[in-house]
């Protein structure tokens, strides 16, 4: 057996089968095209005897989404709200998923319905906040948005990005307010 096979098996045990390895395995970050197609298809496989597994299809819908097939994820993200319609992972990555295509309004929806499904997910704030100040020109309800975010104890990595938001939409904003420069004198 080649040492990947073992590892394999290795990690089916630590992560309870089949479902909790490919779990595992779609969560690594750094993965070789080749590991994605044997991923995908071990997921599609597994979702042919189990079409409600969650947890797969969120899996095969991420690794869809690693391989550029943004249609198919957008499909198992679907999907996955038919079965679990609160579910946050697939309410976020379809909010990303509408906003890459320009679909603003629809990618607030979902990140709206992903915060209220669970108001931990502090992410789905910045995203709102990040779509009103640089796609739909509404600082006020951005910064408001921002604010919420940092009163939150977000993750810290995500704090420098609001922060540095909000410096930017300060600055469009005294920019705005500001007096327009006189107009040089003309020559008579």
């Amino acid at each position: 057996m080649e040492h990947a096979t073992y590892l394999i098996i290795a990690y089916m045990a630590i992560w309870g089968g089949l479902a909790g390895y490919l779990l595992w395995l779609s969560n690594c970050q750094r993965r070789t095209a080749r590991q994605l197609e044997l991923l995908c298809a071990q997921l599609e496989t597994h979702l042919k005897t189990s079409p409600r597994d969650v947890n797969a299809l969120l899996s095969l819908g991420d690794a869809y989404l690693n391989s550029r097939r943004a249609m198919e994820a957008f499909r198992l993200f679907q999907r996955t709200l038919d079965i679990e319609p609160g579910n946050v992972h697939a309410l976020s990555d379809l909010g990303s998923l509408y906003q890459q295509i320009g679909q603003y309004d629809k990618a607030l929806d979902s990140y709206r319905r992903a915060f209220e499904s669970r108001p931990d997910h502090t992410g789905s704030l910045l995203n709102m906040a990040l779509i009103y100040s640089r796609h739909k020109g509404e600082n006020v309800r951005a910064l408001e948005l921002l604010q919420q975010f940092l009163n939150s104890n977000p993750e810290p990595q995500l704090v420098a990005t609001a922060k540095q938001e909000i410096a930017r939409i300060r600055q469009v904003m005294q920019a705005a307010n500001s007096p327009a420069s006189p107009a040089p004198a003309g020559r008579d």
